[in-house]
């Protein structure tokens, strides 16, 4: 029934949106944008799918006015001052026309593709996004709102300096920058110990011990173990806090490294089948369409 459902759902990719950000008049909203990213000042003047539609780029948001709110996953977000905002590929959003009249909000948009390549190149990164898919806002301190409108505004000005030779590649590592220091804000929750009450703090241990041992550890137990916990009581507070089981976080991180290896390796299924250490070739592509509803060899051939 779902497979069904998401064939129906329009799809938000960063050609859609450069096409209809060209469209919009320069003087009322200062943006710039490539194949690779977008940015606009307001999001007023940002068009706005106002029917369920499954995003194939990534969007932060940084509230500078309050107003209007965007559904995320079936998740009601409101656009409130200070508020940063994260929308990650494959969500679904919605939201509902004139909401953002009385609300200014500055962006950057990602495409799939550089979304990707910026977390294969930095494994750390991964815990952090997973957290922010179930836990999509977070309240800023006036420092880094200031800071992050003032990276943003000199993307834009290096964006608009036609006479600049390189200012496309200088755009993308003032953007990467910008971006990493944006990552750093959001996960400050989840990364630093101190802030964190029990269940979060556990948590974290567990994506800690996740991320270093999921290819030799796919059960549930050994991570309950090594946290001297209960499975049952380790899976209840992993739920509680983000929203998917323990299980669904093993599965993401295989099925993300195992997409990673069919984009951009050289292997062949079965090498990849080794090096993710399934028993089988066999038992890696029925885990694979299992959790994806493709292939191996489909996803790989649509790369």
């Amino acid at each position: 029934m779902k497979a069904s459902q998401d064939k129906k759902l329009q799809t938000y990719d960063i050609a859609l949106l450069k096409k209809q950000l060209n469209r919009l008049d320069a003087d009322s909203a200062r943006l710039a944008f490539t194949e690779d990213f977008a940015l606009c000042d307001d999001i007023r003047q940002m068009p706005n799918p106002l029917t369920p539609t499954r995003l194939r780029i990534a969007i932060f948001g940084v509230c500078l006015e309050s107003g209007g709110e965007v559904e995320v996953d079936s998740q009601i977000i409101k656009f409130e001052k200070n508020r940063y905002i994260a929308m990650l590929p494959n969500q679904v959003v919605k939201m509902e026309k004139g909401h953002f009249e009385n609300s200014k909000v500055l962006f950057v948009c990602l495409s799939n593709k550089m979304f990707e390549e910026t977390m294969q190149s930095v494994p750390e990164l991964l815990p952090l996004f997973f957290y922010i898919r179930e836990h999509p806002c977070s309240e800023l301190p006036e420092g880094d709102v200031e800071w992050i409108k003032n990276f943003h505004r000199q993307i834009l000005e290096e964006m608009n300096m036609t006479d600049n030779l390189f200012r496309l590649q200088t755009s993308r590592a003032l953007l990467t920058a910008m971006f990493y220091k944006m990552c750093d804000i959001y996960g400050r929750r989840i990364l630093r110990p101190e802030q964190l009450n029990r269940k979060d703090d556990l948590f974290r241990k567990f994506l800690q011990l996740l991320n270093d041992n999921f290819l030799e550890h796919k059960n549930v137990g050994w991570y309950a173990d090594q946290l001297y916990i209960t499975p049952k009581y380790m899976s209840m507070v992993i739920k509680e806090v983000s929203g998917q089981t323990a299980n669904d976080w093993i599965q993401s991180y295989i099925v993300h490294e195992a997409k990673r290896m069919l984009r951009n390796s050289s292997m062949n299924i079965q090498q990849i089948s080794i090096a993710l250490q399934f028993p089988s070739q066999s038992f890696f592509g029925k885990f694979f369409k299992n959790v994806t509803g493709m292939s191996p060899s489909k996803f790989r051939s649509g790369k």
